[in-house]
């Protein structure tokens, strides 16, 4: 029978097992009573864990433990009641704890002390104390896998997801941290398995990190579609019978952010780019056009036709404007110059096929941005594929609200802010900022969009100088 600690009584709950920190000694503080607040973020282009966790001291316990130095350890564990035992654990630093980097505020009252504390995971930690020189000559994910696994490097003891990348490279590195590496060799690694270049290099809440593409991440949702979590907007509140366990995946508001900016994607090379390019070893100078529109067909994306499909939804128009030219087929807008050398097979860069393709795509990821508040729950991360349903304003005569296709399908949770509120409501709430490349509705095109100016309701102005007498 289940005991009410383990019963969902509303959407938003949740149990929290133990909170303790460790001091500088070694020494446990237990904590689970008097936290007051948690806040953990993840994040797809952030390598690390980061979070803030408060509490409440009112019997001396700072001051006992030699707490505050900023060195301590928190051990916490929540849970989402009803949830399966596989993914029950919202957060669980039993086995690897984090890291407290630093002491945020320290409120000092009549009878008691208000304390919040800054902490990460052990990697970020470790980052900042090593450096690397060597010669790698591999693949890409493989030199990643070393650096993450190597005990003398990051050294983590959590699962690493890799996707396996083109092309055995050599690569020198002159004395940088890992991070540092990770991010030179990102931005150029190409896919193995799919026409996508840059990857992402992130840490997830149950402790696991990620090397992989955008496309990895379309193509896990593509495979699993029966598991993707459907979040509805809920415009007159919640509908009558619905369990708390239901209510979890109702949006409890739903905010779009700035997207579209043409100046800024103008500006940015998304639309279209050119890269000049000079071989050192064989003296060679070469151009490559970059063109989005053109391109698109052969890439990944996160809509549900086929991939490839000339179908793909678009998330922008395509009518020319008065001179028969598309936003793409301005590539000199953009001018890139690259130099390198081809002295061996391994040391070549190809950035015809990376620098350009690298900008276009990752800018547009971030071109159909919303941010949902949603009911917090176990089991969901950073980089997961989510479903979001906003009914339509249209005024409709049938149970089943139209969706509004602006901000309705199928998103990449791009970052992730759980919080736990302890008082005075005890409440588990997520802030998603979901992003997508594409959209399930077709953008129609004009023949031609040729900016004339309107002769419609002109006005004849008299510019004779008037005389009042």
């Amino acid at each position: 029978m289940a005991t009410p600690l383990d019963t969902l009584n509303q959407p938003g709950d949740y149990v929290m097992d133990y909170a303790f920190l460790v001091n500088h000694k070694g020494e446990s503080v237990d904590i689970t009573a008097t936290i007051t607040e948690l806040n953990i973020y993840e994040n797809i282009d952030r390598p690390f864990i980061t979070g803030e966790v408060a509490f409440t001291d009112s019997n001396g316990i700072v001051k006992d433990n030699e707490l505050n130095l900023g060195q301590e350890f928190l051990v916490v564990k929540l849970r989402t009641p009803e949830m399966p035992v596989d993914i029950e654990n919202i957060v669980d630093s039993s086995k690897i704890a984090f890291r407290i980097v630093s002491v945020k505020s320290d409120e000092i009252k009549n009878t008691f002390r208000y304390v919040k504390y800054a902490f990460t995971t052990k990697e970020f930690v470790r980052d900042k104390q090593i450096r690397i020189s060597k010669t790698y000559e591999d693949t890409y994910s493989e030199m990643v896998k070393d650096v993450l696994n190597n005990e003398n490097y990051l050294s983590t003891d959590k699962d690493i997801i890799v996707e396996p990348s083109r092309g055995t490279k050599k690569f020198t590195l002159p004395d940088v941290h890992p991070v540092e590496f990770i991010n030179m060799v990102r931005r150029k690694a190409q896919s193995a398995d799919r026409e996508n270049v840059g990857f992402l290099f992130y840490e997830r809440l149950d402790n696991q990190f990620h090397f992989r593409s955008f496309g990895s991440l379309v193509a896990n949702g593509k495979s699993d579609e029966e598991s993707i979590r459907t979040y509805t907007l809920q415009k007159a509140g919640a509908r009558p019978g619905q369990s708390p366990k239901e209510r979890l995946l109702h949006i409890v508001n739903l905010e779009p952010q700035q997207h579209h900016n043409q100046i800024t994607n103008l500006n940015e090379g998304y639309y279209g780019s050119k890269l000049g390019s000079f071989d050192l070893y064989t003296k060679t100078y070469t151009e490559t056009k970059y063109n989005h529109f053109d391109a698109y067909n052969t890439i990944p994306h996160l809509n549900y036709t086929e991939e490839g499909d000339e179908n793909d939804k678009l998330p922008h128009a395509k009518t020319p404007d008065r001179l028969g030219n598309r936003l793409s087929d301005y590539a000199d807008y953009v001018q890139i110059n690259t130099v390198h050398t081809t002295a061996d097979d391994n040391t070549l860069t190809n950035p015809e096929n990376t620098i350009l393709q690298q900008r276009s795509q990752d800018l547009n990821w971030r071109q159909n941005r919303i941010q949902l508040e949603v009911y917090g729950c176990a089991g969901i991360h950073a980089g997961d594929v989510i479903r979001v349903n906003v009914p339509s304003i249209n005024i409709v005569d049938h149970l089943e609200p139209e969706i509004e296709p602006s901000y309705s399908g199928v998103y990449i949770i791009e970052a992730i802010q759980h919080r736990f509120i302890m008082q005075p409501i005890k409440m588990h709430k997520m802030l998603f900022t979901c992003i997508r490349d594409s959209q399930e509705i077709s953008i129609s095109a004009g023949d031609n969009n040729n900016e004339a100016p309107s002769t419609h309701n002109k006005v004849d102005i008299d510019l004779t100088p008037s005389h009042k007498v």
